[in-house]
């Protein structure tokens, strides 16, 4: 049987799952994108319409736009552990007091302090975690979408309780009562 394997022929190409920018011309992705072949990513990428990415093809499919230093924050975070959200710019942060990253259409960029349990790796790339990705978008998000979104990330994992511990640390910082607010009624 190991002599006849040699004649089979190779098994096709798997394909890519999600698209970058740099995959397509501009206008077969607009061609692909209006027939619905194609749907939107957050940062530029695409994918087949109907797949369901997994948390750490979410995340390479906008890697590109974090510094090494930074991690994907808010929004972006939340698509990338969940699913949830639609596509837009992607948010990074990057700890506080360091050099600011160039500016790119792609992302937006936000400065926080970061502890070593608020980042992990999701695939290569480095990712808020469920916790802090909760903490920060009920803080800098309207309720009404941070409402929606911390419903998704308490599925995955975000603790209400431990959430409002950790904004009882934070008495007098910015939109603290909003988040303890935002928390209250989930």
């Amino acid at each position: 049987m190991h002599e006849l394997a040699r004649f089979r022929p190779p098994r096709p190409a798997t394909p890519p799952r999600w698209l970058g920018p740099q995959d397509l011309t501009t206008a077969d992705r607009a061609a692909l994108l209006r027939d619905g072949v194609l749907v939107v990513l957050h940062g530029g990428a695409v994918a087949p319409a109907g797949t369901r990415l997994r948390p750490d093809e979410r995340a390479a499919a906008v890697a590109a736009a974090v510094p090494a230093r930074g991690a994907l924050a808010r929004r972006t975070a939340v698509w990338v552990h969940t699913g949830a959200g639609g596509p837009g710019r992607v948010e990074i942060v990057l700890p506080a007091g360091t050099r600011r990253a160039e500016p790119a259409p792609e992302r937006v960029v936000h400065e926080a302090a970061l502890d070593r349990h608020d980042v992990q790796l999701v695939g290569r790339t480095r990712v808020t975690t469920v916790q802090r990705t909760g903490l920060d978008v009920a803080r800098w998000l309207e309720p009404d979408e941070s409402t929606d979104l911390l419903r998704v990330l308490v599925d995955h994992g975000f603790e209400v309780s431990a959430a409002d511990r950790a904004l009882a640390t934070l008495s007098g910082h910015r939109h603290v009562l909003r988040a303890r607010h935002v928390l209250a009624h989930l």
